[in-house]
């Protein structure tokens, strides 16, 4: 005895007519087969169910309170407070009459310091930006331990006189 697959027994239950043969199964039944009876028998009451539950509308209130228990929650974003600015800081004496070539910077956001040092090359008139990010709370962690902390790296070549129309061509974030 040949028993059709499960998606066909559906399909007959729903009274769709896709892909089956209809009267090969109803013939089927028709022989007794207990298996298949059982199956067809379970299919038409889940169809049914289906069927009315499509006309079921949650009360209002339930819908708003789902919708505010699963509301994604945007990201926090932090902004750095600066801790130490190398400009603030006067020049020791004999020195003070010179420009200053470097700058030093450290900003606190979050648990962590972000440590920057900018240095300008007069000759070549560009600079260099050297920065790390240090995690306040483990201070000697390493960054093997949080493999999965997002670090951008970048290179930007800007010539004199270029940077005034980078700041205008620069994209706006959202």
């Amino acid at each position: 005895m040949s028993h059709f697959d499960i998606e066909q027994w559906a399909d007959f239950s729903r009274g769709l007519d896709r892909d089956i043969d209809r009267s090969a199964m109803q013939s089927h039944l028709s022989t007794g087969c207990p298996r298949c009876g059982r199956l067809v028998n379970l299919l038409g009451s889940v169809a049914a169910i289906a069927r009315t539950d499509m006309g079921y509308e949650p009360p209002a209130s339930i819908v708003r309170l789902a919708k505010a228990i699963y509301q994604p929650q945007k990201p926090e974003r932090t902004l750095a407070r600066l801790v130490f600015d190398s400009f603030r800081a006067p020049l020791p004496a004999g020195v003070r009459t010179q420009d200053r070539q470097t700058r030093h910077a450290l900003y606190e956001a979050g648990g962590y310091y972000v440590d920057l040092r900018l240095d300008h090359s007069r000759p070549a008139h560009l600079a260099t930006l050297v920065g790390q990010l240090a995690d306040r709370e483990h201070p000697g962690a390493d960054s093997r331990i949080q493999p999965d902390l997002p670090v951008s790296r970048w290179h930007a070549a800007i010539l004199p006189g270029q940077a005034e129309e980078q700041q205008r061509r620069r994209p706006v974030p959202a």
